[in-house]
């Protein structure tokens, strides 16, 4: 995790059961202590966002997982990024997705 050597403060927001690997989590907290990071795991996507500075979001389902999308959609629908859930953000928060960035062809 990048963030880490930046001595970013990161809050993971995920449903239980799609927690991130827990072996990568241990490296970047041990690394994130060198920088005086912070990393915080929280199953309450409000919680999660609280005071965010920027919120990051993945999709439900990567390619070749289509098939799990009505359950992936039940199970993540708490953690949608809307107007609702950013409201627990800075005002000034930056919003950022997975998805490559639009290049327009003229």
């Amino acid at each position: 995790m990048v963030v880490s050597k930046m001595g970013m403060d990161i809050t993971l927001g995920c449903p239980q059961g799609y927690e991130p690997n827990l072996e990568v989590v241990s490296q970047a907290k041990r690394e994130g202590c060198k920088n005086g990071q912070q990393s915080e795991g929280d199953e309450r996507s409000k919680e999660a966002v609280k005071g965010a500075d920027i919120v990051y979001t993945d999709v439900w389902a990567s390619m070749g997982k289509e098939m799990s999308i009505k359950l992936r959609s039940k199970i993540f629908k708490p953690f949608q990024v809307n107007a609702h859930l950013v409201k627990e953000a800075k005002v000034d928060y930056l919003f950022m997705h997975c998805l490559p960035p639009i290049v327009e062809k003229r």
